[in-house]
């Protein structure tokens, strides 16, 4: 959703006043008191809060802990281990990692940014966001654009292109894929398939403490960027293009984003 382009056009509402206001379970705590931190971040459009997004998911690499405890496999800590565990699950048959298919290539873009943010702090993201000079051709992000596609060649299925996310998710609760990049909604969106004792997302996001990376808010600022990114996210991982044209492709378009007066400025600090 276009927040940016909503703002702008005074669709959305000041939502201080409800934020401000007592909570219905306690009144002695204000709403901003009893939601989570990133929720109220998130509100800032232009410094105003204008936005509440009602539900809070963790995107990650998902995987199936059941199958490694039945294959005697460890969740890999490190990308070595990451891509020897590639080795074995080949000779069982099972991919390593699923790309998401026709619908869901910003799984994806969403995954490369994280892996980037994984190797040079959350700093890598906040700039890109930020529109900062030369944030897209940063070397973290030039490494985790690299690492996923040499992933997607060695490890990955050229048929999973042709899907669609829903049918590629399937595949992976089949246990035909090892990991997946996707949210916390996928226990709702693939109810009717998914196999019993998932474990609560909420279990993970308490095992990483403070070790989490925040979501890319160019999404909703910028959202001619995102839509730009993911249709590169396509070509690199199909090999089109190279790592280094992605990267400096999106720097051309943010650059271009910057410099446009026509268009709101964001920022953010963390």
């Amino acid at each position: 959703m276009d927040l940016a382009a909503l703002a702008a056009e005074n669709h959305l509402a000041h939502l201080t006043p409800l934020f401000d206001a007592p909570s219905i379970d306690d009144p002695a705590r204000r709403v901003r008191d009893t939601i989570t931190p990133a929720v109220i971040d998130n509100a800032k459009i232009d410094g105003k809060d204008l936005v509440l997004n009602y539900t809070v998911s963790h995107r990650a690499l998902w995987y199936d802990a059941a199958l490694f405890a039945s294959m005697g496999w460890a969740v890999p800590t490190t990308w070595a281990e990451f891509t020897a565990l590639g080795e074995q699950a080949k000779k069982e048959g099972i991919a390593l990692f699923a790309y998401p298919g026709q619908k869901g290539p910003y799984y994806q873009l969403w995954n490369l940014l994280y892996t980037a943010a994984k190797i040079g702090g959350n700093q890598v993201i906040i700039d890109i966001d930020n529109l900062a000079e030369g944030a897209w051709n940063a070397e973290p992000v030039k490494q985790a654009v690299t690492a996923w596609t040499e992933i997607q060649a060695k490890y990955g299925e050229k048929s999973h292109f042709g899907l669609d996310h829903t049918q590629t998710q399937i595949k992976h609760l089949r246990n035909e894929v090892l990991f997946y990049p996707v949210g916390s909604w996928i226990e709702n969106e693939m109810a009717k398939d998914k196999p019993a004792g998932l474990m609560s997302a909420a279990r993970a996001q308490d095992s990483a403490g403070a070790n989490i990376i925040t979501e890319a808010r160019f999404e909703g600022w910028y959202k001619e960027l995102f839509d730009y990114g993911t249709a590169q996210t396509n070509a690199v991982m199909a090999g089109r293009i190279t790592p280094e044209r992605f990267c400096a492709d999106l720097q051309e378009k943010a650059d271009a984003i910057k410099n446009d007066a026509s268009v709101p400025k964001q920022t953010r600090s963390r």
